[in-house]
Parts: structure tokens; sequence; C-alpha cells
């Protein structure tokens, strides 16, 4: 099959859009309302076959000499490829053939970094190309049985959240946005770091990105907040903050987030269990952990 790159349009993004959706790798981080998130240029290249068929593609922000995908409260923005209908081997083919056009469509990048989905299993085209690896990882939380993700999670979580219950704290859905930007800031303040996400940001996810937040307050005060966001697949742990002495409210907060969002929902991404200290919280939830792969040159 013969395969040509060219850059969508923005009257095309609805039918990128739709690959998205359909696509085993697709997310909310490869749509195009999930890049007018930020305030930068993005190019999405897709792979059309001799009938000028959208087969695959990729999302990426550029420079005069760099691209990359993925980002600041970003997981994903990978090789798609279409879910279509085909042999275990004539699919393989398909895919490394995709993957192969597009990296030959960036050529005139000097550096290059493409945040690949777990679902993109076959990483050789990077590796013929002279791409390096890096192998980062996320747990996926199946809940479609709360029960069970309650017995399997880890003892001292249940603790948690039984502690928290019995301190009489509070659950408030969607409410409490200007606490949540405040608890936020001063979680990385308290660790003296730059937040990752800017104030100017969080108020674009609220406003363009379906989400719930779910904010943990105690006598009035706010202890702790997650947000959650959702595409047709699954939902995602996008963002999180927590007091100092939260009584178990960072695990009061994922759990109903978990307990609510099960209800439309079968599956949560904690999004990255990368980080050492951030991962013994995520983790302590159980999941399966997906390894995926960051393609550099």
């Amino acid at each position: 099959m013969l395969l040509q790159v060219k850059p969508l349009s923005k009257r095309e993004h609805k039918d990128w859009d739709a690959l998205v959706e359909r696509s085993p790798q697709g997310t909310i981080f490869s749509t195009s309302r999930w890049l007018k998130l930020f305030d930068r240029d993005f190019w999405i290249y897709g792979v059309y076959d001799e009938g000028d068929r959208l087969q695959g593609g990729m999302v990426f922000f550029d420079s005069e000499t760099s691209c990359h995908s993925g980002g600041v409260i970003t997981q994903f923005q990978g090789i798609l490829v279409d879910n279509v209908t085909m042999k275990p081997v004539k699919l393989l083919s398909h895919t490394i053939n995709i993957t192969e056009v597009i990296i030959e469509s960036l050529e005139e990048y000097k550096h290059i970094e493409i945040c690949n989905h777990y679902n993109l299993t076959d990483i050789r085209p990077f590796i013929w190309n002279k791409f390096k690896q890096e192998v980062r990882y996320t747990s996926v939380v199946n809940l479609s049985d709360l029960s069970k993700v309650w017995e399997e999670m880890d003892k001292d979580t249940r603790n948690q959240i039984n502690l928290a219950e019995k301190s009489n704290l509070t659950i408030k859905i969607n409410r409490g946005y200007i606490d949540f930007d405040r608890l936020y800031a001063q979680t990385f303040e308290r660790k003296g770091l730059e937040r990752t996400a800017s104030a100017q940001l969080i108020t674009k996810l609220f406003k363009y990105i379906d989400n719930f937040l779910y904010m943990v307050y105690k006598d009035g005060k706010p202890l702790a907040g997650v947000i959650i966001i959702w595409d047709e697949k699954r939902a995602y742990y996008i963002l999180g903050a927590s007091d100092t002495n939260d009584y178990g409210a960072s695990y009061m907060a994922l759990w109903s987030a978990f307990s609510h969002i099960s209800e439309f929902k079968n599956e949560i991404d904690l999004v990255g269990v990368n980080n050492p200290m951030i991962s013994m919280f995520k983790l302590s939830f159980g999941g399966d952990i997906k390894p995926y792969f960051v393609a550099r040159r």
C-alpha cells in the first residue's frame, strides 16, 4: 500500500478527531480540542493511502529545529493507526509502514521527541532510524468491579480511606475550582518546585475539556483535590493536589473519583507512575502496569 503524509487543515480536524476515537493508540491528548489548550502552534500529520483515506498520523508541536509530542499534563501524542480489520501479520506491516513514513516526514528537524501510547508495541522503526528509546510506565485500573478494586488495593490505602471517612471529611464534585488551584500552587511551593500546570492552563482545562473535580474538605478547609478527564475509551487522572496534613483526603478524593467514574467508564489511566513518590500513591490503588516508549533523536 502506497502511503503519503500530509498536514491536515483546520477543516479536516473533525476527520482527525474521528480517527483518534477509533485508533487503539488514540487518546484525548491527540484531539484537536486538547491541542488548543496550549498557546503554541501545532501540526497534525495525516497518513493517507492511494484512495486518499486517512490511515493514521501524529500530532506535534515544533520550533525551527525541533519537534515533540507529549508535554505539560500530556501523556501520549505519538503514532496513531486506524482501527482496521487485518490479519495480524498484515496489521504489523501496516503499522510499521505508517510509522516509517511519519519518521521520514520529520527529517527536516534536528531534534525529535515522540511519546507513544502503550498500544504501539512495535518500536523497531524508531530503532532502525537511530532513535534512542526511553521506557516509561503508567498504571491502568479496571473499574468494572469496584469491590475487586477495593480488595486488591494496598491495605494502608484502605485504611487511609477509612480514616478520611471517620474524620468527617466531605467530598464536593465540580465545586471549589479556586480552592483547587490554590492548593495545587501550595503543593509545588512546599516542594520548592515550579508548578507544572499554570493557573491559566487549568482554567482553560476546566472550560474546554470535559472534567470532574473532586475536592475534599474538613470544616470548610480544602485538603485535597483531583481532576479527572475522559475520552471514549477511558478516564484519566490528570492533576492532583493536597495539604500537608490531609487526614487521608488524597486517598478519599481518588477513591471517590473511582466510584463516580465507574458509572460510565470501565477503566482509568493514572497517567504515569514514573516519579518514585507519586507512583507509590498511585500504585497503592492497584492496576496494571503499562510500559510505553519515548523515542528521541
